[in-house]
């Protein structure tokens, strides 16, 4: 039995269970259409990508690589979760059968699952990712600070930035680049603890601006004081009406890097991720609307980078891609759609 199927044996079907937790939060996942709507210009490059991911992870299979080091290198099990509904909508255009199309989803479910020391659509409202004895090796005393009002303030000042900041570099698809796992419970200690991993702040192959910060990655661990808190499948954590996160801090600590931050720093990178977010920005208010397409397209090879790399082969998009992106047209029949049309879509493709 794998060590981490205990509390779901008997229960589990990847696929179902993913698409009940996506329906569950569609309504309210975020609508963004900044710098341009990803379902008007994704008909234009998805199917490609699609066609690439598969053979990258076929690739990977045949040099030996087991099913947990292939979901390695998406980095987060969000990153899988987040492709998902482009994957199946690039799907339809590669000719697959409807059992061959499921067939590709729950292979992605499951390299979540392997990734995961929890429920994969988080389904018990936990995104558990670290085991206990992870968890153990990660949160020691020495680490936390205890927290009052100012120091509260501010490090919630740097999730905010943060989630503007990757807004910013990735668009809608910032999901592909965060993870906010927990809330877990550590015998010895208050609260509960709700991880908030950042874990591409200087993609300097998207933007060669992002080679100002001094980090590539940030961690914000934060012990919250008697605050229910629920995390859904796409990592939105939800709190009970009138509570507060600076309110219910109880401790926390900020790691970059394998450094733990003192307050000056976490305010000086506050001033750094500004700096440089407020560069990217004005950069992309003034592409015409093929080159953020392009930039997209560039998000989502990027995403895959990590697969390129243990081939020893170039990530970037294919000049055949950028081509049909210059020469297309934005698709004035895609728009956000509706639960409804969400559950009869997936329903028809897998």
């Amino acid at each position: 039995m794998h060590p981490k199927d205990w509390f779901i044996v008997g229960s589990i079907n990847l696929v179902e269970d993913f698409k009940t937790s996506i329906l569950e939060i569609s309504e309210r996942d975020g609508k963004t259409t900044w710098p341009i709507d990803l379902n008007s210009i994704s008909h234009l490059f998805i199917g490609e990508f699609d066609k690439e991911l598969l053979q990258d992870i076929e690739k990977m299979e045949y040099k030996g690589h087991a099913k947990y080091n292939i979901g390695q290198a998406f980095v987060t099990p969000q990153r899988i979760i987040r492709l998902l509904i482009p994957f199946v909508q690039g799907l339809s255009t590669l000719g697959l059968s409807r059992e061959l199309r499921r067939e590709k989803v729950e292979y992605l479910l499951s390299l979540v699952h392997e990734l995961k020391h929890g429920d994969p659509s988080n389904r018990d409202g936990k995104n558990i990712v670290l085991s206990p004895d992870e968890l153990n090796n990660i949160i020691g005393p020495s680490w936390l600070s205890e927290s009052d009002k100012q120091s509260s303030l501010l490090v919630h000042k740097l999730c905010g930035i943060l989630w503007a900041y990757v807004e910013t570099l990735f668009f809608k698809t910032h999901g592909l680049v965060r993870e906010f796992h927990g809330p877990y419970t550590l015998p010895g200690y208050d609260g509960n603890f709700l991880f908030r991993d950042f874990v591409c702040l200087k993609p300097t192959e998207l933007w060669e601006e992002s080679s100002a910060l001094p980090f590539s990655r940030a961690r914000i661990v934060a012990a919250y004081d008697q605050l229910d808190m629920s995390v859904d499948i796409y990592n939105h954590v939800s709190i009970p009406e009138g509570r507060t996160f600076i309110e219910s801090l109880k401790s926390y600590y900020v790691e970059c890097d394998g450094k733990i931050l003192e307050p000056s720093e976490i305010d000086s990178l506050c001033k750094d991720l500004s700096t440089v977010m407020r560069s990217i920005h004005k950069k992309v208010e003034s592409l015409e609307w093929q080159k953020r397409a392009e930039k997209y397209a560039d998000i989502f090879w990027y995403s895959k980078k990590q697969l390129r790399d243990i081939l020893e082969e170039d990530w970037a998009v294919p000049e055949a891609v950028r081509q049909q992106i210059q020469h297309g047209e934005i698709s004035t029949k895609q728009k956000q759609i509706s639960q409804r049309e969400l559950q009869i879509m997936m329903k028809l493709s897998f």
